[in-house]
């Protein structure tokens, strides 16, 4: 989907990925806290798939924390993902900026 270049198609597999790590957690309390904030914010997460490149950047992050989960490495999928969070703000904000002129 990355490839591709479908932004659409693309926000469905990222919510679905994100669901399966917050259920991976198996704390509740967690995931329902992530999917409320996952709601709130989905206008601005899915608007940072139209910037250029960021959606083979996006699935490069979770091929990284999924690569981490996957040989058992808590600390690095931990690190992994603070990075991609972090990246994903700083899209959002370049976005804001950008079309909105919010700062």
């Amino acid at each position: 989907l990355a490839r591709a270049g479908d932004p659409a198609s693309y926000a469905k597999a990222n919510t679905a990925f994100h669901g399966a790590i917050y259920a991976g957690a198996h704390n509740a309390v967690l995931a329902d806290f992530a999917l409320s904030l996952r709601r709130r914010l989905q206008p601005y997460r899915e608007a940072q798939f139209r910037l250029e490149g960021r959606l083979a950047l996006s699935h490069a992050e979770h091929g990284a924390v999924v690569a981490a989960i996957l040989a058992g490495r808590a600390g690095e999928a931990h690190a992994a993902m603070l990075r991609h969070v972090t990246l994903v703000e700083n899209s959002v904000e370049g976005l804001l900026v950008r079309e909105v002129g919010v700062r």
